[in-house]
């Protein structure tokens, strides 16, 4: 009965209990896959009132109440809690199955901040390139469009001519990235890139580690990889810096897979994901589906889009079955950017979303028709 469904992100809080909650269809679904000893169910932490509460072994509707349950104290304030207690549950004619709640919300009206949009500088200055405009112009234009900020390389912050250019132009960074070889001492690279991004007060660093070279051993190189950035991961926390990994298009990446992804974050508890929705594709892997697993710990968005023939470009990146795709503005490719954005919408996130499209013939036709696509979406 989980088919179809997506993990639950609220971290919900229901004492003696053990169970997994997912959602669909705004609705979301808790399964007491142990059974439970007695009729009722306390949630201690929980988004807001429910609108209902239906037991779908049967269909039957539950009756619910924020009470205050006889010796259910604060430790600290010494006063009794208020927990959610949902009650009726017939346990006893349900011995043999697990329980399955059904909890549709209410509306959490809080005031809720809108995802910031970035591009990446590397764009900015391929623009300049094709189109003679000084690097200040474009800098205004993508302000006009939309985008708050630039993605760097922090070989980019690290030209005066550059940094000047964007403090001139009010424009903020998204975030910085780097290759960093963690087979030796990384350091005084280190050093250079999390002062770089303190100073820019930027949104997050993503030291990405330089790829694999061949006849490597995959998992000895992922174990000195991840070595390296918890190092760095812990140095960035002294400084207030976030870091992040993405989901690399490239083979040669032990990190690039949503599974490898995945290790990565379980072995560093600090590090944030850097939700690329245009790399899986490349690993023959589904976005959307692996969506649902990295959301508690996306804190960084690269929006990027696919198509197969090379309408926007003509950077041709083979995925793993050897098909060739290039880059196309967000919305105007064949991955589903749209619901993308509508599942970070729905789940709150309020972080950086870089639109980024490297190998464009003309970069400001792509994002001035991203800036239209995303108009159209707010209309």
């Amino acid at each position: 009965c989980l088919e179809g469904h997506e993990a639950d992100p609220f971290e919900y809080v229901i004492p003696g209990s053990d169970c997994i909650a997912v959602r669909k269809g705004g609705r979301s679904y808790f399964h007491f896959y142990g059974g439970l000893i007695s009729d009722a169910v306390s949630f201690e932490k929980y988004p807001c009132l429910p609108r209902s509460v239906r037991l779908m072994n049967t269909g039957k509707e539950l009756p619910f109440a924020v009470e205050r349950l006889p010796g259910w104290y604060d430790g600290d304030t010494g006063r009794a809690k208020e927990y959610l207690h949902i009650r009726g549950i017939p346990v006893d004619d349900l011995p043999a199955e697990p329980i399955v709640l059904e909890v549709r919300w209410k509306e959490i009206r809080k005031e809720r901040k809108d995802m910031k949009y970035a591009i990446f500088l590397d764009h900015l200055l391929c623009a300049q390139k094709q189109t003679g405009r000084p690097l200040e112009s474009l800098l205004a234009k993508a302000r006009e469009l939309g985008f708050e900020a630039v993605e760097c390389d922090w070989t980019q912050l690290a030209q005066e001519r550059l940094a000047r250019a964007l403090r001139e132009a009010g424009m903020g960074v998204s975030g910085v990235y780097a290759f960093l070889d963690y087979r030796q001492d990384t350091k005084d690279e280190r050093s250079r890139l999390l002062d770089l991004a303190r100073q820019v007060e930027a949104g997050c660093v993503m030291p990405l580690p330089v790829l694999l070279r061949e006849g490597e051993d995959r998992t000895v190189l992922r174990r000195v990889m991840a070595d390296g950035i918890a190092q760095v991961c812990e140095e960035a926390e002294a400084m207030g810096l976030r870091v992040v990994l993405e989901d690399f298009d490239s083979p040669r990446a032990p990190f690039g897979r949503l599974e490898e992804l995945c290790w990565f974050l379980r072995e560093i508890p600090a590090l944030g994901c850097a939700f690329d929705t245009g790399n899986f594709l490349i690993h023959g892997q589904d976005v959307l589906a692996a969506y649902a697993p990295l959301r508690p710990r996306i804190r960084h968005v690269h929006l990027k889009d696919r198509l197969d023939s090379p309408r926007w470009g003509d950077d041709e990146t083979p995925d793993c079955a050897g098909k060739v795709w290039y880059p196309a503005p967000a919305g105007s490719g064949l991955l589903p950017s749209g619901k993308i954005l509508d599942r970070l919408e729905a789940d709150g996130y309020d972080g950086w979303c870089v639109l980024e499209h490297f190998g464009a013939y003309d970069q400001l036709a792509c994002m001035r028709r991203e800036a239209e696509w995303l108009r159209a979406r707010r209309a």
